[in-house]
C-alpha cells in the first residue's frame, strides 16, 4: 500500500511540474542563451585581435604612432592600441572565456551580459569601418 501511495504521489504532484518547466523551456532557453552568450564573446575577442593588428600594422606602414586618433584630443594611436590590448588582456583572456562557461547565471544576467556584448560588437564594428577607411585612404 506504501509503494502505490508514493506512485500516486510522485504521478500527481511532480510528473505535472516535470512537464509544465519543460513545456515552458525553462532549461533549454538558458542553455542557448549561453550559447549565444559564448559565441558572442569569442566573436567579439576575435574583432578586437582583427583591429588591434590592423592597428598595428598600420602604424608601422605609416610610421605613424605618434599621431592623434582623434580630432581634439591629445590620444595617440599607440595610446589607443595600448589601451585596446589591455582591454583585451583583461576582459577577452582565455581564463575569462573559462569563467565565464564555467559561471552560473540567471537569466537577467545572461540577458545584461548579452546586451553588454552586442554594445562591444557594435563599438567594434565602427572602430573596424574608421580603420579600413583610414587603410584606403593611404593606399
Amino acid at each position: 500500500m506504501k509503494t502505490e501511495n508514493l506512485i500516486a504521489i510522485f504521478s500527481g504532484i511532480v510528473i505535472p511540474i516535470v512537464l509544465f518547466l519543460l513545456s515552458k523551456d525553462y532549461f533549454g532557453q538558458k542553455f542557448r542563451q549561453k550559447k549565444y552568450l559564448l559565441s558572442k564573446f569569442l566573436e567579439n575577442k576575435q574583432k578586437i585581435e582583427h583591429f588591434t593588428t590592423s592597428l598595428e600594422h598600420l602604424l608601422q606602414t605609416n610610421n605613424s604612432p605618434e599621431s592623434k586618433i582623434f580630432p581634439n584630443s591629445d590620444i595617440t594611436y599607440l595610446e589607443y592600441l595600448n589601451v585596446m590590448k589591455l582591454k583585451y588582456e583583461s576582459e577577452y583572456s582565455s581564463l575569462q572565456y573559462s569563467l565565464l562557461k564555467k559561471k552560473k547565471l540567471s537569466k537577467l544576467e545572461l540577458q545584461e551580459y548579452i546586451e553588454k556584448l552586442k554594445i562591444q560588437e557594435d563599438s567594434l564594428n565602427k572602430l573596424i569601418l574608421n580603420l579600413d577607411l583610414i587603410k584606403a585612404k593611404y593606399s
